[in-house]
């Protein structure tokens, strides 16, 4: 199959030969005087001509205008000024690749470079990924592809979290603007161009955590350290020998939450690794984590991650 879109483009319309049939996909609207042929199919906003009589149903035609469309964004989403044959294309549709983000951006380095602020190495990984990307000859599934970025952004964000005690969605509150304008891209270079700005909100969030003052940095590892013991926000504050109601507004500033939530959620944490040990009860594993009413320890637990301590580890047995 082979085409030229120049002359089409012109009526923003687009045309493609195939063996003897001529088909030409153009606005509705952009048809009129224009002495087209009465034989069409609507699709939405768009309809299919053609140049010469076929004894086809509307549903083939319809049929025919999807695939066409289908192939258009394809190529579209790729930059390419070709079109794939009919056997080559039946082959590349029925394949569908899963796309792997490895291969473009190894996962334990983007997490090693966002971790440590280093936005120099994080331009010189992008760069390289994206011309990985695009030195690719045979294109990409724009599905699969757009899959494989969101994937590997939650993976990112998940492990992200897991180290820091769940505090990117109190601090990234345009991660999920960009996801979406990831979903909705309409080439390869915008999709690419959204999951740089994602990672660069995650970069943004640990370079601002490297500016937290000392006194932050030595509360937070005082609790992850004593969270099972009864921790108040008096004890923490004569701990950094600061006064309490200024150390819990400068606590908020900089880790995103209050010190409540955050020992909350370290203990949390610590109770999920202790799900697995069944010889362990629930009201065992709250006590251990430093919650001294199991009531109020399923609360909790249920407010992180939105089933009861029994539901979940009902769950993770299951598996």
């Amino acid at each position: 199959m082979y085409r030229s879109r120049e002359e089409l483009r012109k009526r923003n319309a687009v045309g493609t030969a195939e063996e003897h049939r001529l088909w030409i996909v153009t606005p509705i609207s952009g048809t009129e005087g224009e002495g087209f042929p009465e034989i069409c199919a609507n699709d939405g906003d768009l309809v299919v001509h053609l140049k010469k009589n076929f004894k086809w149903g509307q549903r083939e035609l319809q049929e025919t205008v999807h695939t066409l469309l289908e192939r258009e964004f394809y190529m579209d989403f790729n930059g390419r000024l070709y079109a794939w044959d009919e056997e080559i294309w039946q082959k590349k549709t029925s394949q569908a690749e899963e796309i792997k983000m490895e291969e473009f951006l190894p996962f334990s380095k983007i997490e090693m470079i966002l971790m440590r602020g280093r936005e120099d190495q994080l331009q010189l990984t992008l760069r390289e990924g994206r011309r990985r990307l695009i030195g690719r000859t045979d294109g990409f599934e724009p599905v699969q592809l757009k899959k494989g970025m969101i994937h590997f952004c939650y993976l990112l964000e998940e492990r992200i979290k897991t180290e820091e005690a769940g505090k990117i969605p109190e601090s990234l509150s345009e991660q999920e603007k960009i996801l979406s304008d990831l979903r909705n891209s309409r080439t390869l270079m915008q999709a690419w161009a959204n999951l740089e700005a994602y990672l660069q909100q995650i970069l943004s969030f640990f370079q601002e955590k490297a500016k937290v003052p000392s006194y932050i940095r030595l509360a937070s590892a005082y609790i992850e350290a004593n969270y099972m013991q009864e921790l108040s926000l008096q004890k923490v504050a004569e701990y950094v020998s600061l006064n309490p109601w200024y150390f819990s507004s400068q606590f908020k500033k900089y880790m995103g939450i209050s010190m409540g939530e955050y020992l909350n959620q370290i203990r949390i944490k610590a109770a999920v690794s202790l799900m697995e040990e069944r010889d362990l009860k629930i009201g065992e594993i709250a006590e251990l984590v430093g919650f001294k009413d199991s009531a109020y320890f399923g609360s909790v637990f249920k407010k992180f991650k939105k089933m009861s301590p029994k539901e979940y580890r009902m769950k993770i047995m299951n598996k």
